[in-house]
């Protein structure tokens, strides 16, 4: 099993990678983000920029850095070794790869998948910049 990870600074464009290549080789996308707006969403909280960043930090003071990975890893393990949990088909696809956006724990993702390969995502900072700005992650008066 082929698992690739991006990692890259905000805005450098990692889930739009992830996503195209889950889509042109009918890959599994997984990313950070995902989990937390799960958990984020249990508890009614609003998904947002704020409240992403406070659960990431309250989650890896609590649990350690890589919590959130682990959760990937784990739920990767499972669908190759039984198939997807009942109920929960959604993301599950037959084939050989996945892809996750990676921000964090790369020694525990190169641990669990032999063939783990890392793959840095880049933009200057004048796209980053407007990228976050168009998506509302910046206040608009703020220039590079």
């Amino acid at each position: 099993m082929l698992v690739i990870g991006l990692c890259g600074m905000p805005s450098s464009g990692k889930s739009t990678v992830g996503v195209m290549l889950a889509q042109n080789y009918n890959a599994n996308y997984y990313s950070l983000s995902q989990v937390l707006g799960e958990i984020l969403d249990l508890l009614a909280i609003e998904r947002d920029r704020e409240s992403f960043t406070k659960l990431a930090m309250a989650l890896i003071g609590a649990f350690g850095q890589g919590v959130v990975s682990r959760k990937i890893v784990k739920e990767v393990q499972t669908l190759r070794c039984e198939g997807p949990p009942e109920g929960q088909a959604t993301f599950w696809k037959e084939q050989d790869s996945i892809l996750i956006v990676v921000i964090e724990a790369v020694p525990l993702l190169r641990t669990a998948f032999p063939d783990f390969k890392l793959v840095a995502v880049q933009a200057t900072f004048k796209e980053r910049y407007e990228r976050a700005k168009a998506a509302g992650k910046i206040p608009p008066h703020w220039t590079p």
